[in-house]
């Protein structure tokens, strides 16, 4: 499946996110996910987030396609679903979503509370008109402040970045002068 986009198509494997809560492994199961509709298991944030089929597999696609034709909107797009994960009592996401209105952005559901764990997630990139990349959000925050970590094919590097306050910081790059580019046609683990 060939998608084009401004974030990147990215797949997202059935073993998608293997969290340890309270010492109890989580895996996600995309199994019984309906395959053209929103994952279940994941509250989309930004970006449209559909469960796919590859070959045996059912897998999560990001596609930005429908943020780009709404690029007038696309703060509008992310109050709205902030909204839907947080309600109306923190309104600091909202002041902060113009910041982080493009990036893609789904939220694992049934997570309130996730301490000393390993968080880990199979992607894909297919392709992106501006960025491809895949990441994993951790330390969420209601008023919009995470860390992420992400692997970029665009600039073949990986970096740990902080939004705080709306602002997004790099804390930490791969060695710039050996990148690295990994192969699209073949799952790689983050």
């Amino acid at each position: 499946m060939r998608v084009r986009t401004i974030c990147g198509a990215i797949l997202f494997t059935a073993v998608f996110l293997a969290v340890q809560i309270d010492a109890a492994e989580t895996k996600v199961d995309l199994s019984k996910e309906q395959v053209g509709k929103p994952p279940a298991t994941f509250e989309p944030i930004v970006g449209t987030w559909l469960v796919a089929q590859d070959g045996s597999d059912k897998v999560i696609m990001v596609d930005g396609r429908p943020w780009v034709a709404s690029k007038d909107t696309p703060t509008k797009l992310l109050v709205a679903s902030a909204r839907r994960l947080y309600g109306v009592s923190n309104e600091e996401l909202m002041d902060n979503a113009k910041q982080f209105a493009y990036y893609p952005v789904a939220v694992l559901k049934g997570v309130d509370n996730f301490t000393n764990g390993t968080i880990s997630l199979k992607f894909k990139t297919i392709s992106g008109d501006a960025d491809r990349a895949s990441g994993i959000l951790f330390n969420v925050k209601p008023n919009g402040d995470w860390l992420a970590v992400r692997y970029n094919d665009t600039e073949n590097n990986v970096a740990i970045w902080e939004f705080h306050n709306g602002i997004r910081r790099n804390l930490r790059f791969s060695d710039r002068n050996k990148p690295f580019q990994l192969d699209r046609n073949a799952w790689h683990e983050l």
